[in-house]
């Protein structure tokens, strides 16, 4: 949760705040839409603690329907909403010459206040406005800022700092998925995450250097296109009429094992081969293997991106 409710003073406590749920109940329902027709008081209520209309406009013209909210601030102590705190609701509804009813609680409600409430269903309609749901209809909901800022002070500060060091992130991947596509994939297996990616570029000043500091051996292979010894229509069709994952396991790991004398697991973490650009890499845990073509192109966009990021 990033509402943290206990920043809203405990209801009925005698000490001059025990009405902030209330009055917070109040202006989030007339932010969503609502009309204040009862507001919180003091003392007896009746069964009720705001009473608002929803104006409903149908095929007959418009019509008043009238809502019983009933306020229980239980965050402090953690309780779920139950039968035994919400009673007597149909006789309330009435009583207060409502037609539906609305729960608006900081916590949860009991799975028997639902079964109860569903019961009434025939006779009154009612809605539950829990905690994960007023959370919901306030966080990232620009309308809502100052109500946010307003009751929730310490949660609005942690959830803007939270926001702001994810948005050069969400930036980045628009940036990234804009220019690059499929690119990015290998940026994440790569170094994990988009967020470790932007690390890795900012901290490094090149591509090398990057691959360094991830501990991502480098094996610049230049004929890598070569392994069928053929012409590349040749290699295109082989490659068609195999699956990559038999191509790599066949060829590219032997290849390697008498090349450079190491021994390399059978099926890379991911590859990419575009024969139209005469480009191709196979990543394999702590190594990278591309030809000439595809590393320039990475070394680029490496550039790129460290550009966008400064």
């Amino acid at each position: 949760m990033i509402l943290d409710f206990k920043e809203i003073p405990v209801a009925n406590s005698g000490v001059g705040n025990q009405d902030t749920f209330e009055m917070f109940s109040r202006d989030f329902l007339q932010s969503i839409g609502y009309e204040i027709i009862g507001e919180p008081t003091r003392g007896a209520d009746g069964g009720i603690d705001i009473k608002v209309l929803e104006k409903r406009s149908g095929v007959g013209g418009q019509n008043n329907f009238f809502w019983l909210v009933s306020c229980k601030h239980y965050a402090h102590s953690g309780s779920a909403i139950s039968t035994t705190i919400e009673q007597n609701i149909y006789d309330r509804v009435i009583s207060n010459g409502c037609d539906g009813f609305i729960g608006f609680y900081s916590s949860i409600s009991t799975s028997g206040l639902k079964d109860t409430l569903d019961g009434l269903s025939s006779k009154i309609s009612y809605q539950i406005f829990d905690n994960a749901k007023i959370e919901s209809r306030i966080v990232g909901i620009s309308k809502m800022e100052k109500l946010f800022i307003r009751y929730f002070p310490n949660s609005y500060k942690n959830w803007k700092e939270l926001y702001y060091y994810m948005e050069p992130i969400k930036l980045f991947e628009h940036y990234f998925d804009k220019k690059y596509g499929n690119n990015k994939a290998l940026y994440k297996y790569l170094f994990g995450s988009i967020g470790n990616s932007i690390k890795q570029i900012r901290k490094s000043n090149t591509f090398k250097d990057a691959l360094i500091e991830n501990s991502t051996k480098l094996l610049l292979e230049p004929l890598l296109f070569e392994y069928f010894n053929g012409s590349q229509e040749f290699q295109y069709k082989k490659i068609e009429s195999m699956s990559l994952n038999t191509f790599h396991k066949e060829h590219l790991p032997l290849e390697m094992k008498y090349k450079y004398g190491i021994d390399i697991n059978p099926k890379p973490i991911f590859s990419g081969i575009d024969f139209e650009e005469n480009q191709a890499y196979f990543l394999y845990p702590n190594l990278l293997i591309v030809n000439q073509t595809q590393f320039d192109f990475l070394c680029t966009m490496f550039n790129d991106l460290k550009l966008m990021l400064t």
